[in-house]
């Protein structure tokens, strides 16, 4: 994949991302708690 789309989807991911309201997530401030859950989430069935 080349950089130029891996940005692209990148971006589009986050925008998708930030959509959705994650009930786990609210009032968490550490990154790596978020990152977590975000790596772990089944994708195909949430978007």
């Amino acid at each position: 994949m080349q950089v130029l789309t891996l940005k692209t989807e990148a971006g589009n991911f986050v925008v998708q991302l930030s959509d959705i309201q994650i009930a786990e997530l609210y009032g968490i401030t550490d990154g790596k708690a978020v990152g977590t859950y975000v790596t772990h989430i089944d994708w195909r069935q949430s978007l």
